[in-house]
């Protein structure tokens, strides 16, 4: 569960974990979408980014690297990264 965090908070949150993924194929794809588009998600988005890099390593993978379907909720955020 997570406590209230401020716009800043989650943001410093969001690019922290799209560089230190352990992957580097994860860390190059996730990286370059926030540093090119962050600013421009809307609140929403930016928790769903958030949550999205909350997922497993190997899902996140499937997602990006593979480019299998992952799940509907995540579906408008994967599209924006695969852009």
């Amino acid at each position: 569960m997570y406590l209230a965090m401020t716009t800043q908070d989650l943001k410093r949150e969001i690019i922290y974990r799209s560089k230190r993924r352990g992957l580097k194929e994860l860390d190059i794809v996730l990286s370059t979408f926030v540093a090119k588009h962050l600013e421009e998600l809307t609140p929403d988005e930016q928790v769903t980014l958030r949550d999205l890099l909350l997922e497993l390593e190997a899902d996140l993978q499937k997602w990006l690297v593979d480019h299998q379907p992952g799940p509907a909720h995540y579906q408008p955020m994967l599209q924006k990264i695969l852009g």
